[in-house]
């Protein structure tokens, strides 16, 4: 079938993924401050109710417009053309504010926003443009243009056209991206092999298994709880963040304030611990459930990686086969995103273990259900109750 080109497609694919590009760039060098600025103050936390109650006011003086990847996702072209004009520069200050205050959220979700936002700036076609305005703002977000094509594959229906223009779009954004050294989360690492077939499979399905349970657990959890606090009195859930701030401003809690890019480097040396992963689990599954802006991937991916490690040291498995079983894992349960998972693994240790892999996020899929963060509805019910 012969392919035709629309050059003015390739004229704005061009122009968005750079605009996406340089948003990334400005959002990620905002957190990179950011991160710095915490790590010699405090008070900042106590900032968490204030913040929430702005994110509040503007979401309900404006006309509707997304802050995450399932509003974006689920976003019709009726509700596009009324999204409010000044959407972007809300989601990208609310989204620096919720990181500020030291909220436990990812980026990627706002990075998605950022492009879908621009989208509207340039009044696009949205039944066109959704698919690969917001694949490409992954494949941005994860510095990988190939990502953000696989990402489509596996969320949408699309045509080859759109495949190529979501690759173009992404491309130009990492190369943006790339060109002003944005660092990785996790440095590509050599996975060690110590351990038997044997011992390697019984990881792979008990693992598997538990890191499937738990996302399938943040699921329920998530959707209730954000169908909870959508209700609840505004001045209640105040009242609930002042205290949580009050808890979290303690010497012990500080490594879990915002994306906690300091217990990265705990993954490489294998120090991370079973309660750092349980308090993360807790306080990201509140922070997003309550309404702040962003998404799940840094966390997820923290969680995911302190699993497989943790999981593997119980099980007397190499610590480094359970960082890379693990590390997008718990992602991939919570967004149904097997291959989107498979080949970030795959960038991250190289392809040559990927079986293993392929094999463990069958498992985890199977264990977290159906559901997804990224798709599905916040209003769904009996998400943990489900059928696997």
């Amino acid at each position: 079938m012969k392919l035709q080109v629309n050059f003015k497609n390739l004229f704005l694919a061009l122009v968005m993924g750079s605009l996406i590009g340089f948003s990334a760039v400005s959002f990620f060098k905002s957190l990179f401050w950011i991160q710095n600025f915490q790590r010699t103050h405090s008070y900042y936390i106590f900032l968490l109710p204030v913040v929430w109650l702005v994110l509040k006011f503007i979401k309900r003086t404006t006309l509707y417009f997304p802050v995450t990847v399932s509003e974006a996702y689920n976003t019709t072209p009726a509700t596009f053309r009324h999204w409010n004009k000044l959407s972007f520069l809300f989601n990208f200050v609310g989204s620096v504010l919720s990181h500020f205050s030291g909220a436990s959220i990812g980026r990627e979700g706002v990075v998605i926003a950022l492009s879908a936002s621009l989208a509207q700036v340039f009044n696009l076609d949205w039944n066109y443009w959704r698919v690969i305005v917001i694949s490409a703002g992954f494949g941005v977000a994860m510095a990988n243009p190939f990502v953000g094509v696989v990402f489509l594959y596996e969320v949408f229906t699309s045509k080859m056209n759109q495949k190529l223009l979501t690759f173009l779009m992404a491309w130009i954004g990492c190369l943006i991206a790339q060109s002003f050294q944005i660092p990785v989360l996790i440095e590509p690492f050599f996975v060690l092999g110590v351990n038997s077939f044997s011992e390697k499979l019984f990881f792979v399905l008990i693992a598997g298994g538990l890191i499937g349970l738990a996302s399938r657990i943040y699921k329920a959890s998530f959707f209730k709880l954000k169908n909870h606090f959508d209700k609840s009195p505004i001045w209640l859930t105040a009242i609930i963040l002042l205290f949580v701030s009050i808890i979290l401003y303690q010497t012990q809690f500080k490594d879990l304030h915002s994306l906690s890019l300091g217990a990265f480097k705990l993954l490489s040396s294998g120090q991370i611990t079973a309660e750092f992963i349980f308090y993360k689990f807790l306080i990201t599954l509140f922070f997003v459930s309550v309404g702040f802006w962003g998404g799940e991937f840094v966390p997820s991916l923290l969680i995911g990686s302190g699993l497989g490690i943790v999981l593997a040291k119980y099980f007397l498995i190499d610590p480094t086969f359970g960082l890379m079983l693990g590390s997008f894992a718990f992602f991939c349960g919570l967004t149904n995103l097997k291959w989107t998972a498979l080949i970030l693994t795959g960038l991250l240790v190289g392809f040559h273990q990927l079986l293993w892999v392929y094999l463990f996020l069958t498992v985890c899929r199977w264990f977290a259900g159906r559901a997804s963060v990224y798709t599905t509805e916040p209003s769904a019910d009996n998400i943990f109750w489900s059928k696997f």
